[in-house]
């Protein structure tokens, strides 16, 4: 079904009523979607989640939120990159989401570590 883009007003594609196959179901279900939070594109989409991934994990480090990450992480949320991790200078550098998910600190002095 076609929708507009509520923050950038841009007109996509949205298969939410199939959500095994729609585009957004990569990404990790942590923006409310609503009346007024409606459907986004796949660009303003990544960029939200990307800064409520940040706040997030700010929330999670100071103690204010429970992390609950880990039960985010189904079966169907394989590793997204730019979001799960990124490549730099051919190397996988995992992000604070994928530390998130990971539920616990390593010890390896990770830098995108939130614990």
């Amino acid at each position: 079904m076609q929708q507009e883009c509520a923050t950038c007003k841009q007109n996509f594609t949205c298969s939410i009523e199939s959500p095994t196959t729609c585009w957004c179901t990569k990404y990790p279900p942590i923006l409310v979607v609503d009346a007024v939070n409606t459907c986004l594109c796949s660009n303003c989409m990544e960029s939200k989640i990307k800064a409520a991934i940040q706040q997030y994990a700010i929330e999670v480090k100071e103690g204010k939120r429970i992390n609950e990450a880990p039960s985010y992480a189904t079966d169907r949320q394989k590793m997204e990159e730019g979001i799960d991790y990124y490549i730099e200078n051919g190397l996988l550098v995992m992000s604070t989401w994928y530390h998130l998910k990971r539920g616990t600190c390593c010890g390896s002095g990770c830098r995108y570590c939130p614990y």
